[in-house]
């Protein structure tokens, strides 16, 4: 079982590399890795679900698997996967949409992936929707990870148990609520379950809330949206999205735009990170 321990995680990779027999002039390509990081440096400067505070990652694992690492946030590897070989046919400025257990953005600018002056651009998982909503995982109430994740589907869904509103719910969760995510609610959801389709109705709304910020700040020809929660409710969350994104974007903007699933669906990331050597930063 594989550790969030940072020592632990990297020899884990090493072991998993000898494994494969691969050799150090082969090279390891990229890797992306949940986190606020420095490309350049090598260093994971926070990662909450991990529970990493600067640590020198790179280097821990070139040292521990004598090849050459390329080290980039996930939801860039993704964005670039999707950018050179997927859904974004190198269109530009183009945002790739994670939308997973929490949310976060990859973004293309002249065909080249844009990180800020440290390496952190592209969390807008933490655009305030709600001011006094519920906590996100770092603990800031009301940002939009916090209400259309799935994360936040996975509490809706279990609010709603707790109201006494979600026997499908808790049938599919075989009776315990703490088993409840947005894969459960996605599966209530195609049973035609009433509260289910209210809880997408509600995180699609805040979906599109998020989006029409992105637009109107980013006015990008091209929205990719991919990740666990996309593959499997992206259809019913956009249809809820959509009367938000017209209400709240400005129409010559939201007119402009494009948004479309991942079309490496659970690729993106591995693709973007392998063709990290190949294609420089």
């Amino acid at each position: 079982e594989l550790s969030y321990q940072e020592k632990e995680t990297s020899a884990y990779i090493a072991q998993q590399l000898r494994k494969l027999g691969f050799e150090p002039q082969v090279g390891i390509g990229g890797y992306g890795v949940k986190a606020v990081l420095s490309s350049a440096q090598g260093v994971v400067h926070e990662a909450p679900n991990l529970g990493w505070r600067e640590v020198p990652l790179r280097k821990m694992v070139e040292e521990r698997t004598g090849l050459p690492v390329w080290l980039e946030n996930d939801t860039n590897v993704a964005a670039l996967g999707e950018y050179r070989f997927g859904a974004g046919q190198r269109t530009s400025p183009m945002v790739y949409l994670g939308l997973g257990t929490g949310i976060g953005a990859g973004i293309i600018i002249d065909g080249q992936l844009y990180r800020g002056i440290g390496g952190g651009a592209g969390e807008v998982g933490h655009i305030v929707i709600e001011p006094e909503g519920p906590p996100c995982g770092s603990g800031h109430p009301g940002c939009w990870e916090a209400l259309a994740s799935g994360t936040a589907i996975g509490r809706m869904a279990r609010e709603a148990i707790e109201q006494g509103r979600g026997d499908t719910l808790l049938r599919l969760a075989g009776g315990d609520p703490g088993r409840v995510t947005g894969r459960i609610v996605a599966e209530a959801l195609r049973q035609g379950d009433g509260t289910a389709r209210a809880i997408i109705q509600q995180a699609g709304a805040y979906l599109g809330m998020g989006l029409a910020s992105v637009i109107n700040f980013m006015n990008p020809a091209l929205i990719v949206i991919g990740g666990g929660v996309a593959a499997r409710l992206l259809d019913p969350l956009l249809e809820a999205a959509r009367p938000e994104i017209e209400r709240r974007a400005f129409p010559a903007l939201w007119k402009q735009v494009r948004i479309v699933p991942a079309g490496l669906k659970e690729t993106s990331a591995a693709l973007g990170a392998a063709s990290l050597p190949h294609f420089g930063y």
